[in-house]
């Protein structure tokens, strides 16, 4: 399992772009979790099944899509 951390705004739809990333590519979301911080801000937590696609190429499609905050693809 490979797991990416995001660190987005918390705005209507924000969570509904980042899984269109995934599904856009076909790719199985094992677990996610979004915690809630005090500065309008959300942290995702995504584990999913290892893909054709690098940690580095789904960063890519998720900063054309949404404003992020902070993006961790290190384990």
């Amino acid at each position: 399992m490979e797991t990416i951390h995001l660190t987005v705004e918390n705005q209507v739809g924000a969570l509904e772009r980042v899984i269109t990333v995934f599904t856009r590519n076909r790719i199985n979301i094992n677990h996610l979790e979004v915690t809630q911080q005090q500065n309008n801000l959300a942290d995702v937590e995504i584990t999913y099944h290892p893909t054709h696609l690098t940690k580095a190429k789904l960063a890519l499609q998720f900063y054309r899509i949404i404003e992020i905050k902070k993006i961790n693809t290190n384990n």
